[in-house]
């Protein structure tokens, strides 16, 4: 009896512990200030170099905190870029992105939503600023200058490139920067000229960084992503800490979090390098590309793909690069998502789709859950026979298992036969749920009434319990009341008092456990207990 109490005990205390973490978590979360707007722009060929023979690289120089100890932050002019999907800053005097902002996409939900800034400009140096490497000494650019514009057409208001230049040491720096249109990727070339008169070994380095400062949910990733040789690599930003090297394998680094991704794509792989690490916060990214051997008046020439966007199956396909595996759609998840998008196109609606794929995905499993609830059924009508025999051989266990074996064999029940219909269908309940939780499609999607948006939990009013304010959701309760009437139902043969108390609360664990998930994920969860309770009740009550 004593362990019994303690038992439930800590069950208590669990619930109290969760309760807190998620309310006192989210009550103290600040959310961060939202940088200045921007400007636009378009499509352009780039001019193919001349690239001579590039020798064995030096190792990459180890990776400081930041560029700005070499150099002070420096105010400038812009060049503002401009697509139908994005606005950008280009600073001019650095070279490097001040501010990228997504058109499509706010913070928040109209009408306090602006659009989603990704570039933190309170961050040095800047994302895809470049450096020049001379005997791994770095060389700072000095302010550029602006020397082309192009536009995509006559009647084009911004520029879809431009070309700057500035000086670094003896060598001038040609950057010209292009932009693909219906895509989230900017093309960056660097040409670096030798006005020496020596010949002269030169490297080039290109940064990226990145703010993942914030609040972030137990079921977010928040990192470092890269694919090398095709496969993807995943470190979370509390162990970025460590510097993390890649080599000539490396197809894109960035850092992403549950719904953008932003993303350095070299386009030459021979003798490239690449380090990474997270300061404070502040995720950060160089791409090495091997030293060359430039003689007086020599030049070569590097592109650096960027794609600074949303983690869609779409856009991610648009900009190559294998950006697409950081969705990590797997086998299921892929088919599951498209299913989702196609009833969309039907219905108009994310959380309709969502009921009709739930729908869908019960008629398949219907006859393996049938299967598995017959079983259930068989083993609640022997149930009186195994408790006779516990209490007639409880103390001698070996004779007990073999009586109970007998039992099942004399009455054709399987005690495994159903949990294996329900570790069949396991796989695809897995994808549907990775697809729900992680489908920027549902990211401010409405339902109907009081959810708003399918990404974030549904809320019906707020309680001040002065302690903490109390989020009062429907969805989650729903959850945990259906998994409690399913237990009821489950035949609990074979476990003793204690187990049974303590699976009777796993329902009320489980709603706490998901009270902060998304409503899209919820209406799903809840709509499989609604129809699993059905047919189990059919099952039950059928002779």
């Amino acid at each position: 009896m004593e362990s019994e109490k303690r038992a439930l005990l800590a069950i208590a205390l669990a619930f109290i512990f969760l309760m807190a973490y998620q309310y006192l978590l989210s009550r103290y979360y600040r959310k961060g200030e939202t940088p200045p707007s921007p400007p636009p722009a378009a499509e352009s060929k780039k001019e193919p170099s001349a690239i001579p023979e590039p020798v064995k690289p030096s190792t990459p120089p180890a990776i400081s905190p930041s560029r700005a100890a070499v150099t002070e932050r420096r105010e400038g002019p812009v060049v503002r870029l401009k697509t139908p999907l994005y606005q950008a800053l280009v600073d001019v005097t650095t070279g490097g992105l001040r501010s990228f902002r997504l058109q499509h996409y706010l913070t928040e939900l109209p009408p306090d939503g602006v659009p989603v800034e990704l570039i933190d400009e309170n961050v040095d140096p800047l994302p895809l600023s470049v450096f020049l490497l001379e005997k791994q000494k770095v060389l700072m650019p000095e302010s550029f200058n602006i020397s082309r514009l192009r536009k995509a057409g006559r009647d084009e208001e911004w520029p879809s490139s431009f070309t700057a230049w500035a000086r670094a040491g003896e060598f001038i720096l040609l950057e010209t920067w292009t932009l693909r249109q219906g895509t989230y990727v900017v093309d960056l070339t660097t040409t670096i000229i030798n006005i020496s008169n020596r010949t002269r070994n030169v490297a080039l380095e290109v940064f990226l960084s990145r703010s993942l400062r914030g609040r972030k949910s137990y079921h977010e990733f928040k990192g470092l992503m890269a694919l090398e040789r095709k496969k993807l690599i995943k470190v979370k930003l509390k162990k970025l800490g460590e510097v993390q090297s890649f080599g000539e394998g490396l197809q894109w680094i960035g850092f992403s979090d549950k719904y953008f991704l932003i993303a350095l794509i070299p386009q030459e792989a021979h003798g490239l390098a690449a380090k990474a690490k997270a300061t404070e916060g502040i995720g950060q990214a160089f791409v090495y590309y091997p030293e060359s051997v430039l003689p007086p008046g020599g030049k070569v020439s590097f592109t650096t793909s960027a794609y600074l966007g949303p983690k869609k199956e779409e856009d991610l396909k648009a900009a190559g690069g294998g950006l697409i595996e950081s969705l990590e759609l797997g086998i299921l998840t892929g088919p599951m998502l498209k299913l989702l998008k196609l009833f969309y196109r039907f219905t108009g609606n994310y959380g309709l789709a969502i009921i009709i794929l739930s729908l869908l995905v019960k008629i398949a499993f219907w006859p393996l859950s049938h299967i598995s609830y017959r079983s259930m059924k068989k083993m609640k009508e022997i149930q009186p026979v195994l408790e006779e025999l516990k209490k007639k051989y409880g103390d001698d266990k070996e004779k007990l298992a073999m009586e109970t074996m007998e039992i099942y064999r004399r009455y054709k029940v399987n005690p495994f036969s159903g949990c294996l219909p329900l570790i069949i269908q396991l796989p695809v309940f897995i994808a549907l749920y990775r697809a729900l939780l992680n489908a920027i499609e549902l990211r401010h999607a409405p339902f109907v009434l009081w959810i708003k948006d399918l990404s974030s939990p549904d809320l019906l009013f707020t309680l001040n319990l002065h302690v903490f304010v109390l989020p009062v959701r429907l969805l989650p309760i729903l959850m945990g009341v259906t998994m409690y009437a399913q237990q009821r139902l489950t035949p609990t043969g074979g476990q003793d008092p204690l187990q049974s108390r303590i699976m009777n609360y796993m329902s009320l664990i489980f709603t706490v456990l998901f009270w902060n998930f998304p409503s899209g994920l919820m209406i799903y969860w809840v709509l499989q207990n609604v129809l699993s309770l059905l047919q189990q009740l059919y099952v039950m009550r059928s002779s």
